[in-house]
């Protein structure tokens, strides 16, 4: 019976927070003052999502680390948990701070998407809800990517207060998570250096062979020459400390089954990320696409490429699955520009548009088939 109250109180309160999500996106993209309308995504979101309890298998390790400093190479990240020891915060309540902080980001980055935050809000709730709450340090290190992306891409400042904010943020996210500096790498490659959309000549195929030819060998031995050069640095960094563990991290002995994909679900899968690699490219061609979207784009490539290639492998998998994460961006876009892609898409296109609902299987799992992963604070606290 507890239970069971435990799992409708979970799936009606994320609903809820989903329905706020829309609700507030909508009022944004019919003309709604911002900030009025974004402070309510922010609010549910922090209750919601600050107030679980024992929700992943790093939540008491990172009660831990807030009582006893155990991160403290992470310099940023222990100095904010110091600010939070002062003001006499307890353990279970760290939680609502690094959601505040997450979340109140992330409005800022979804500013210029006002036109469609009816969809961009919701997918992007949906994106980055589990992420939040499962990867705790660097979902809040991601706080800074969402600054730091948003300053390069989208403000208007002058080139040296750009620069200056721009590094900033680099160095914020990387003293809460090192791990994070791939995801600001990456971005600042496809935004200055690297400005088309990776072809689907490449794309496709590669996810093909990734997906269903590199996931399956056991051994990436391969994989040490890459380890070893970033074991080079600094010893005390996460990178480091994931190189120098290479022959764990990546030998047949990482090899985790609890990731495979059910046959036919990964039909699906692999169904809906085509359907994205090739619906999106083709929205950036037709509309001339800014070199922003087509970043969003080749990082959802790059990011489902590590993913799916290395599914099996824990390190790799929610690497990749961190670097795809704004995939919600070009999906929003799609939706968007819907009437002007479906103007030239034949008909067999437009029944491959259908496998675009793949990107609610996710959320749609996460929420309705959580397993014990239900709890709130005021469960544990009664």
């Amino acid at each position: 019976m507890i239970a069971t109250y435990s799992l409708v109180q979970y799936i009606v309160l994320n609903l809820l927070l989903l329905l706020v999500f829309f609700l507030v996106g909508k009022n944004i993209s019919k003309g709604g003052n911002y900030w009025k309308s974004a402070v309510w995504a922010i609010l549910f979101f922090t209750f919601i999502s600050g107030s679980r309890f024992a929700r992943g298998n790093d939540y008491m390790h990172y009660i831990d680390v807030y009582q006893w400093d155990l991160e403290a190479e992470q310099y940023v990240f222990t100095w904010f948990n110091h600010v939070l020891k002062a003001l006499s915060v307890q353990g279970y309540f760290i939680f609502y701070f690094y959601a505040f902080v997450f979340v109140s980001c992330m409005m800022v980055f979804l500013q210029p998407f006002k036109k469609y935050a009816n969809v961009v809000f919701p997918l992007a709730l949906m994106a980055t809800l589990a992420f939040e709450e499962f990867q705790i340090r660097q979902a809040f290190g991601f706080s800074m990517v969402f600054l730091f992306t948003y300053e390069l891409m989208f403000a208007q400042h002058k080139k040296k207060t750009k620069l200056l904010l721009c590094a900033l943020y680099f160095i914020l996210c990387i003293g809460i998570h090192s791990g994070n500096v791939f995801i600001l790498l990456l971005i600042i490659f496809f935004y200055l250096l690297f400005r088309r959309p990776i072809p689907l000549v490449f794309s496709i195929p590669a996810y093909i062979i990734a997906s269903y030819i590199i996931s399956n060998i056991g051994d990436l031995g391969f994989l040490q020459p890459i380890m070893d050069f970033l074991n080079s640095g600094d010893s005390d960094s996460k990178i480091s400390q994931y190189a120098g563990n290479a022959d764990r991290w990546f030998s047949a002995d990482a090899y985790d089954d609890i990731y495979t994909r059910n046959p036919i679900v990964k039909v699906f899968e692999t169904l809906g990320n085509i359907a994205l690699l090739y619906f999106g490219y083709k929205d950036i061609v037709k509309i001339k696409a800014d070199t922003w979207l087509k970043t969003f784009y080749n990082m959802f490539i790059v990011g489902t490429l590590l993913q799916k290639g290395f599914m099996n492998l824990e390190i790799l998998n929610r690497m990749g699955g961190d670097i795809m994460i704004f995939w919600f961006i070009p999906l929003a876009h799609i939706i968007k520009d819907r009437k002007l892609i479906l103007k030239r898409t034949n008909f067999f296109e437009k029944i491959f548009l259908i496998f675009l609902l793949w990107w609610l299987y996710g959320y749609a799992k996460y929420i309705f088939y959580p397993q014990k992963m239900t709890l709130f604070l005021w469960d544990f606290l009664n």
